[in-house]
């Protein structure tokens, strides 16, 4: 049901919001346009385009008072299809026909079979809603809050003061590291105070080298 509602709104929607193109530009078009759905107004206009194209009169008299006309059918390939001869009572008068009389035009067909108001919220759910609402609010009775049954039912006690604090030493997101920054000078000094130690290429004390890169063992030796 809620698929069929869905549908029916979006060709609504539709019906509504495009502007429908008139190919024969007939007085029947636009009122077809004007009185159908979108959907099946495309239908209709098909019709109308096959009978102004592949079907006119080709032979007229009058007989006794009566009008007879001769009418051919084509196909799509210009073929002839049926013949009919159709007889109209002279005295009648003008016997053409600008738009389709009301009383051929199903209801079910019509943009507006639907009232705008079906579509709202509050006829979907319930038109009465506020009548309903209305009454249920003011027939209740409010006595205030038994405090005592709550505190029965939730067994605690009835008062209870709050004697909780602040958490310590939480810390949250982005919040800091309470660390200095050390700059790159100070790091190097750093590296200073490390341990020294001897080596055994030119016997002295240092912290940056050892007898594999001391700089007496790549020296060149004297002449």
């Amino acid at each position: 049901m809620d698929t069929q509602r869905y549908n029916q709104r979006v060709a609504e929607h539709q019906t509504e919001t495009r502007v429908t193109e008139l190919k024969t530009g007939l007085p029947i078009e636009k009122q077809c346009m004007l009185v159908y759905s979108q959907t099946l107004f495309y239908e209709v206009r098909k019709e109308i385009q096959k009978g102004l194209l592949l079907c006119f009169i080709t032979k007229q008299e009058e007989v006794d008072g009566v009008k007879v006309y001769s009418v051919t059918h084509l196909d799509k390939r210009s073929s002839v299809v049926n013949e009919y001869t159709v007889k109209v009572d002279a005295a009648a008068g003008d016997s053409t026909f600008d738009a389709i009389p009301e009383k051929y035009i199903m209801a079910r067909w019509r943009r507006d079979v639907l009232p705008r108001y079906v579509f709202r919220v509050d006829a979907r759910y319930g038109g009465m809603k506020d009548e309903v609402m209305g009454k249920g609010v003011g027939d209740t009775s409010h006595d205030g809050v038994n405090e005592h049954v709550i505190a029965n039912l939730l067994r605690v006690p009835e008062e209870v003061e709050g004697s909780c604090s602040n958490p310590q030493g939480i810390r949250n997101k982005d919040c800091g590291t309470n660390r200095r920054l050390v700059e790159p000078g100070e790091k190097a000094a750093n590296r200073k105070k490390k341990t020294t130690r001897q080596c055994k290429t030119c016997f002295e004390f240092v912290s940056d080298n050892d007898s594999r890169n001391c700089p007496l063992k790549n020296k060149d030796p004297a002449p």
